[in-house]
């Protein structure tokens, strides 16, 4: 998703869904620190940053989608 938006030459975009992605990694792995057993802590910690990964992928192809003009084949994508 993000060599989409390098080939359109946007790199605005692919910062901030980094940002995001961070963020989103930040405020789940504190959630799994503070909430979770230590046993589990770790555990939880990689799934929330496979899960902030998965927010980025979702946000950056819902912005690809409307630079392409709803021209992003997702079912293709996905199949690939």
């Amino acid at each position: 998703m993000l060599r989409g938006c390098y080939a359109f030459e946007d790199t605005r975009t692919p910062f901030w869904t980094a940002v995001l992605i961070s963020t989103v990694n930040i405020a789940l792995a504190t959630v799994c620190h503070w909430l979770l057993p230590v046993r589990w802590a770790v555990t939880g910690m990689a799934a929330g940053y496979a899960a902030s990964y998965g927010v980025g992928l979702l946000v950056t192809a819902a912005l690809l989608r409307r630079r392409l003009a709803g021209r992003l084949d997702g079912e293709r994508l996905l199949r690939t």
